[in-house]
């Protein structure tokens, strides 16, 4: 937190299928999971969640809510592979959440990240002061 970044919540397993495959009990116990490990890990309980490939049910919402978080994020860019992605337009914009994940291309993902967001004359802000749920 020093740096200026939290860790929320992603879920223990990245199930992306779990809106489908689970009913809601698993579901909690997966989310719920990652409060635990979280506040255990890092000293406090995430307040966002991201659902794993972005798909969300009124389960899960349920889920989401019973863990204590307080909202569901989706993002609208991703950097991925060394690139960037987006959903709409083809460059940053304005309020875009942009995902990133924790795997050996991320300094490659996070510089194209950084060339995205100077081109587009964005300054990053931590997301729960965005969002005002911290």
């Amino acid at each position: 937190m020093a740096q200026g970044s939290l860790v929320e919540n992603h879920t223990v397993s990245h199930n992306v299928n779990m809106t489908t495959q689970w009913g809601y009990q698993r579901q909690l116990d997966d989310i719920a999971g990652m409060q635990d490990f979280a506040l255990q890990q890092y000293g406090r309980k995430p307040t966002l969640f991201r659902p794993p490939g972005g798909a969300y049910s009124t389960a899960m919402r349920q889920a989401v809510a019973a863990a204590g978080l307080k909202a569901i994020v989706t993002w609208e860019a991703k950097a991925n592979a060394g690139r960037m992605d987006y959903q709409y337009g083809n460059s940053l914009r304005p309020g875009d959440i942009v995902l990133m994940h924790f795997r050996p291309e991320f300094a490659a993902d996070f510089e194209a990240f950084r060339s995205a967001q100077v081109a587009a004359g964005l300054e990053v802000v931590l997301l729960e002061d965005f969002l005002d749920v911290a």
